[in-house]
């Protein structure tokens, strides 16, 4: 199993849990070099902490687990009654 794949499961299988916990939604975009793509959705999408929970907490994780030091960009996708 590449890096990719092993960081998708690690988001689909322990990160989205301790996200849904508090009314947010993560999903994994894309792994391009140390690049990684992750979009936000629910709770996490007005959250005024998200940008850093996940570029501190988030990416500990991900360095704690696999020892890699990388990049996270955030799509946020508000749902569309917001804007109504």
């Amino acid at each position: 199993m590449n890096l990719e794949d092993k960081i998708r499961k690690y988001i689909d299988e322990d990160i989205r849990s301790k996200v849904q916990s508090d009314g947010g939604e993560i999903k994994f975009i894309s792994l391009d070099d140390d690049l990684l793509t992750v979009k936000l959705q629910g709770e996490c999408s007005r959250c005024p902490v998200a940008n850093g929970c996940f570029s501190d907490w988030f990416l500990s994780e991900i360095h704690k687990k696999f020892g890699y030091n990388i990049k996270i960009k955030k799509i946020i996708e508000k749902p569309y009654f917001w804007d109504l």
